[in-house]
């Protein structure tokens, strides 16, 4: 019985840590995409300017 305990903490710990790596991931390819629309926009307002 404790050993059974012991591995699911553990795999309950990887999961967590798994869940972490996904989320910042999504937060590494939201935040390129944000970037690259606002240099599109910047880059389309100056065009206007022109």
């Amino acid at each position: 019985m404790r050993k059974h305990c012991g591995q699911s903490v553990l795999e309950y710990a990887i999961l967590i840590s798994v869940i972490c790596a996904v989320f910042a991931t999504m937060f590494v390819y939201t935040k390129n995409a944000v970037r690259a629309r606002l240099l599109i926009t910047q880059d389309r307002l100056n065009e206007a300017d022109k």
